[in-house]
């Protein structure tokens, strides 16, 4: 039973529009949309310089990484839970938000908890600093 669709992004949060789930008929249901009055003006984008320069050249010019701007969540708890699902279809439209995007992750639940991002730490991984620094002291004296 699915009660809950999760979609993580990184980068420009806010894009996701429409989640569709597939029981196995091939067809998919949309049990997820985004709220009508959700409506930010669209982004479109415009190029600084001349496009015949721009698109005959084989190599395309190199931008700067993009700031981590906007992380976000899509929380999608579903009215009605759905079973026997094999497949999730989430749609975007990028022309919401300007900037470069990015998806991390996309998770289900029968629970309708919301799914929060957690980093599984380990003892062990935390302490092979402190390991590699010993060995390196033990390997110069």
């Amino acid at each position: 039973m699915v009660k809950q669709v999760a979609v993580f992004e990184n980068l420009n949060s806010g894009c996701v529009v429409k989640i569709g789930v597939d029981t196995g008929s091939g067809k998919y249901e949309t049990v997820w949309n985004r709220k009508e009055y959700w409506n930010p003006p669209k982004y479109k984008m415009t190029l600084t310089t001349d496009r015949s320069y721009y698109f005959k050249r084989k190599r395309r010019k190199i931008q700067e990484a993009p700031q981590a701007v906007n992380p976000g969540i899509v929380n999608a708890i579903l009215d009605n839970a759905v079973a026997n699902v094999v497949a999730v279809k989430v749609e975007f439209n990028f022309g919401l938000v300007p900037g470069q995007k990015q998806i991390d992750a996309i998770g289900i639940s029968d629970s309708e908890e919301p799914i929060e991002a957690k980093i599984n730490t380990n003892l062990v991984f935390e302490n092979l600093e402190l390991l590699a620094v010993g060995r390196f002291r033990d390997f110069n004296s």
